[in-house]
Protein backbone atom coordinates (compact mmCIF):
# COMPACT_ATOMS: atom_id res chain seq x y z
CA UNK A 1 0.00 0.00 0.00
CA UNK A 2 1.59 3.24 -1.12
CA UNK A 3 1.18 6.44 0.76
CA UNK A 4 -1.11 8.93 -0.99
CA UNK A 5 0.09 12.47 -1.33
CA UNK A 6 -2.40 15.24 -1.47
CA UNK A 7 -1.99 18.21 -3.73
CA UNK A 8 -1.33 20.36 -0.63
CA UNK A 9 1.98 18.54 -0.10
CA UNK A 10 3.04 18.93 -3.73
CA UNK A 11 2.56 22.70 -4.05
CA UNK A 12 5.33 23.70 -1.57
CA UNK A 13 7.76 21.39 -3.36
CA UNK A 14 6.94 22.96 -6.70
CA UNK A 15 7.34 26.44 -5.19
CA UNK A 16 10.70 25.47 -3.71
CA UNK A 17 11.89 24.18 -7.07
CA UNK A 18 10.69 27.37 -8.76
CA UNK A 19 12.58 29.57 -6.29
CA UNK A 20 15.76 27.71 -7.11
CA UNK A 21 15.24 28.09 -10.86
CA UNK A 22 14.03 24.54 -11.51
CA UNK A 23 10.76 23.79 -13.24
CA UNK A 24 8.72 20.90 -11.88
CA UNK A 25 5.42 19.47 -13.10
CA UNK A 26 2.81 18.23 -10.57
CA UNK A 27 3.20 14.66 -11.82
CA UNK A 28 6.95 14.82 -11.23
CA UNK A 29 6.50 16.25 -7.75
CA UNK A 30 3.98 13.55 -6.87
CA UNK A 31 6.34 10.78 -7.97
CA UNK A 32 9.29 11.89 -5.82
CA UNK A 33 10.60 9.49 -3.22
CA UNK A 34 10.61 10.61 0.44
CA UNK A 35 14.41 11.09 0.31
CA UNK A 36 14.13 13.33 -2.74
CA UNK A 37 11.39 15.32 -1.00
CA UNK A 38 13.63 15.79 2.05
CA UNK A 39 16.50 16.96 -0.19
CA UNK A 40 14.23 19.49 -1.89
CA UNK A 41 12.93 20.77 1.45
CA UNK A 42 16.51 21.11 2.76
CA UNK A 43 17.54 23.07 -0.35
CA UNK A 44 14.51 25.34 0.13
CA UNK A 45 15.36 25.98 3.80
CA UNK A 46 18.98 26.78 2.90
CA UNK A 47 17.81 29.14 0.15
CA UNK A 48 15.41 30.94 2.50
CA UNK A 49 18.02 31.10 5.29
CA UNK A 50 20.55 32.63 2.90
CA UNK A 51 18.07 35.27 1.74
CA UNK A 52 17.16 36.11 5.36
CA UNK A 53 20.84 36.42 6.28
CA UNK A 54 21.47 38.79 3.37
CA UNK A 55 18.42 40.85 4.35
CA UNK A 56 19.57 40.98 7.99
CA UNK A 57 23.07 42.13 7.00
CA UNK A 58 21.67 44.91 4.83
CA UNK A 59 18.92 45.90 7.28
CA UNK A 60 21.23 46.29 10.28
CA UNK A 61 24.09 47.87 8.33
CA UNK A 62 26.54 45.14 9.30
CA UNK A 63 30.08 45.10 7.99
CA UNK A 64 32.20 42.07 7.16
CA UNK A 65 35.27 41.33 9.31
CA UNK A 66 37.63 38.45 8.53
CA UNK A 67 39.36 36.42 11.24
CA UNK A 68 41.52 33.74 9.64
CA UNK A 69 39.15 31.81 7.39
CA UNK A 70 36.00 32.90 9.26
CA UNK A 71 33.86 35.89 8.41
CA UNK A 72 32.02 37.76 11.17
CA UNK A 73 29.34 40.35 10.53
CA UNK A 74 29.14 43.20 13.03
CA UNK A 75 28.38 46.90 13.19
CA UNK A 76 31.93 47.89 14.12
CA UNK A 77 35.39 46.51 14.87
CA UNK A 78 34.81 46.41 18.64
CA UNK A 79 31.71 44.20 18.27
CA UNK A 80 33.48 42.02 15.72
CA UNK A 81 36.40 41.50 18.13
CA UNK A 82 33.97 40.59 20.92
CA UNK A 83 32.17 38.05 18.71
CA UNK A 84 35.49 36.59 17.56
CA UNK A 85 36.67 36.31 21.16
CA UNK A 86 33.45 34.52 22.16
CA UNK A 87 33.94 32.03 19.32
CA UNK A 88 37.58 31.48 20.29
CA UNK A 89 39.03 32.96 17.12
CA UNK A 90 41.22 35.45 18.98
CA UNK A 91 42.57 35.74 22.54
Amino acid sequence: MGMKRSFAHIVPLMMAAAMMGEKMEPETAASLSPKEVDKLRKKRREFIDEKNEQRRIKEYGLQEFIYGERVIYARNQKNADRKARNEGLID
